[in-house]
């Protein structure tokens, strides 16, 4: 199925005795679907539960996206808009929530700042500036956006550019780390040698490093004592030594069951 990603959904949660034109039949509601498949395992022919569709424009898209919750055969589907390819290959692309991870923030960009520039892509129900917790006169390098619905949050991570007041931002979902171990576990490894949040940021406060071969520590700011971890690392390597190591997973958790990182609306 090729074409222009604006115009792909992917749905999730499918009933798996729903066929090709169920599918389609639904979400013609919304526009012209130019083409639809309910994804099949090879061997058995039994559905995958997921589909990918393709409308003839985006703004159907954006119709269908905005009618959930969307109910077919006793299933509530999870539809999602499709991702760039690059996208495609991360951890987070398999994940669902409402919160977005913003990295390089700083404290000149204020929680009115963000609100108003997130609020473009959906309804912005909170946001969290991070206070460092030895020094609570200082802010951490990140910001929390809480939406009310999922799809913002897509639609933010896709967008590979994100400026407020002149400063660029990067964007990331923002994922504990049970519920990342769990994504490594089913999918792999993430592809990419650099922090969560993306290149030069941590993620969520607990930027996992990738230091030698294999074993990955958690560089929360110590200086030189990690750097000489990644060095001895990086040399067992070469010597081709089986024996990695990982540091204690630093910052506390937020959502959920954690507490967050610092309260909304305390500024210096």
């Amino acid at each position: 199925m090729s074409g222009d990603n604006s115009c792909k959904i992917i749905v999730r949660n499918l009933n798996f005795d729903s066929t090709d034109e169920d599918v389609k039949a639904f979400y013609e509601k919304w526009g012209t679907v130019e083409d639809l498949k309910v994804m099949k395992n090879k061997g058995s022919g039994k559905s995958k539960g997921w589909a990918i569709l393709r409308y003839v424009k985006a703004s159907e898209v954006d119709a269908a996206m905005s009618a959930r919750p969307h109910e077919l055969d006793g299933r509530t589907l999870e539809p999602h808009r499709a991702s760039p390819r690059e996208y495609s290959q991360k951890l987070e692309c398999h994940h669902t929530c409402n919160e977005i991870f913003v990295g390089k923030w700083t404290p000149d960009i204020t929680e009115e700042d963000l609100k108003e520039y997130f609020g473009q892509f959906g309804t912005v129900e909170e946001v969290t500036c991070p206070k460092d917790k030895k020094d609570e006169t200082k802010f951490r390098n990140f910001a929390i956006v809480k939406f009310d619905d999922y799809d913002p949050v897509d639609v933010c991570c896709y967008k590979k550019m994100h400026k407020i007041n002149e400063k660029n931002l990067i964007i990331s979902k923002w994922i504990d780390r049970k519920t990342m171990n769990e994504l490594k576990r089913k999918f792999g490894d993430d592809n990419e040698d650099n922090f969560r949040g993306g290149r030069d940021n941590f993620r969520g406060g607990r930027g996992n490093f990738r230091g030698g071969r294999r074993g990955n520590f958690n560089n929360g700011g110590g200086g030189g004592d990690d750097l000489q971890k990644v060095l001895l690392q990086q040399l067992m390597g070469a010597l081709g030594g089986q024996q990695s190591f990982e540091g204690p997973m630093r910052g506390s958790k937020r959502g959920g069951r954690g507490k967050p990182y610092g309260r909304s609306g305390q500024w210096m």
